[in-house]
């Protein structure tokens, strides 16, 4: 998995609402396939005589590019170390310099199809989006460690602060509307006690109507 760069982004379901394009957006995407299709249309370098045979040119660092992908590499070497914040990502850490002069040759040859080198702007680029997949695999990596009880939890409460219209809520409320993950049996109170032992939920001292019915226990959802 160290030679993939992997994204997982959280789904925005529930909140996909229409607006409409604006003409900035339009155009800026016709620039993009425009400029694509110019760069796809180009004949790639094929080896004399061969039909399925590339022969690709170098594409080297400039010296100011190379420099920084050697403080990168450092910089890297520093965090994937014993203790440091990339040791648990450590094979992927072990590839991200290389990553990184990937995503700036990709950048520099979209730029200009003839360039001879690799620019310092391109590999600041690619250094930054090789970071960008360094984070997300971190997160990755520790989500998995993540008790279920408290991932329900963050579930239900992720829910009640996008999707629930009020401050009050109830167990009912919270199990014939809320999350899938929170209608396992057990599951509700277990969130409910978590989210009361980190203050994210405050049980009120008398029910209350909720919508169009009365329920007795009622908690208020605090502000994070």
């Amino acid at each position: 998995l160290s030679r993939f760069l992997v994204a997982a982004p959280q789904s925005t379901i529930g909140r996909r609402f229409w607006k409409e394009p604006s003409e900035e957006s339009g155009a800026a995407l016709n620039r993009y396939w425009s400029h694509m299709s110019r760069i796809l249309e180009c004949q790639a370098p094929m080896a004399v005589g061969k039909l399925n045979e590339l022969t690709p040119r170098s594409l080297p660092l400039a010296a100011p590019a190379r420099s920084l992908s050697i403080q990168f590499m450092d910089h890297i070497e520093r965090m994937a170390g014993q203790g440091g914040e990339m040791e648990a990502i450590g094979g992927l850490a072990n590839k991200l310099m290389e990553h990184a002069t990937r995503l700036a040759g990709v950048l520099c040859l979209f730029d200009n199809l003839d360039a001879g080198e690799i620019s310092s702007e391109h590999m600041a680029a690619g250094i930054e989006i090789a970071q960008h997949y360094a984070a997300e695999a971190l997160r990755l990596h520790f989500s998995g460690m993540v008790d279920p009880k408290i991932r329900v939890a963050m579930d239900a409460l992720n829910w009640m602060k996008t999707v629930w219209p009020g401050k009050y809520i109830s167990i009912s409320d919270l199990c014939q509307r809320g999350p899938n993950s929170i209608r396992v049996q057990g599951a509700r109170k277990s969130a409910v006690s978590i989210l009361e032992d980190h203050r994210w939920l405050q049980k009120t001292d008398s029910g209350m109507k909720i919508g169009d019915n009365y329920r007795r226990d009622v908690w208020q959802i605090m502000e994070g």
